[in-house]
Formats: structure tokens, sequence, C-alpha cells
């Protein structure tokens, strides 16, 4: 017998799906990976941008990133973009790769801001100075 009930699995999974979808993802079957028969919580991209941000923040972090993190919005957009405009279908790996992406550029992105804004908060230029 495994360690948990089918029951409790099934109850699980159903509250990851809420939360999947709590933040905003449309969590399409055909969009989605499985492990086994559950459908993970989030879609590809979704799940692409989520690993994304965390890569982007250790990469931020470790002083890796600059303003080229920006570029990194861009697979993702022309993947959607050309989806969108039915010039092909694109698939699960192709959309969790751009989201990855994107996720890790946004991460660097927010950080760098955030960076940015401490250093004015802690070093404030005297009045007479230009930023």
């Amino acid at each position: 017998m495994g360690l948990m009930s089918e029951n409790r699995k099934m109850r699980l999974w159903l509250r990851a799906m809420e939360l999947g979808a709590a933040g905003g993802c449309h969590q399409m079957p055909e969009r989605s990976f499985f492990a086994g028969r559950w459908q993970l919580p989030v879609c590809a991209r979704c799940l692409g941008l989520l690993c994304g941000w965390l890569l982007g923040l250790g990469l931020a972090a470790a002083g890796r990133t600059g303003p080229r993190a920006a570029l990194w919005l861009l697979p993702m957009a022309a993947d959607g973009s050309a989806q969108r405009l039915g010039l092909y279908n694109s698939t699960n790996p192709r959309r969790f790769a751009t989201g990855l992406l994107a996720g890790a550029g946004w991460a660097a992105l927010a950080w760098a801001g955030l960076r940015g804004f401490i250093r004015l908060l802690w070093h404030p230029k005297p009045s007479g100075e230009k930023l």
C-alpha cells in the first residue's frame, strides 16, 4: 500500500489546482505537463516562468545579469504572438523554455530595480546634485 490514500492524493491535487488557478494560470490540459496521471497545477509556460524567477534571482544575486536580461523576454513574446496569430502551434517544451527565459529576465530586472531603489534610500544624492 502507498504512503498516501487515493482520496488524500486527490484532495492535495485539487488544492494545488486551485492555487494554480488563483495565480492566473489557464491550466489547459493540452498546454500542461503531467506527472503520471496528474496534471501539474500550472501550464508549461507558467511553470517555466516560476522556475525562471528562481533562476533569475539566483543569477542576479550572483551578479550574472545586467540590462541584457530584458532581451530574455523576447522569445516568449515572439512565441506567444506567433501562436496567437495562428502562424504555428507552440509545443509544451517550447512554452516551458520561453517561460524560463522570460521568468529569469523579469526576476533579474526586478532585482536590479530593487537594488537601485535601495541604493537611493541608503545613499541619497546631496540636494544640489543631479541624479
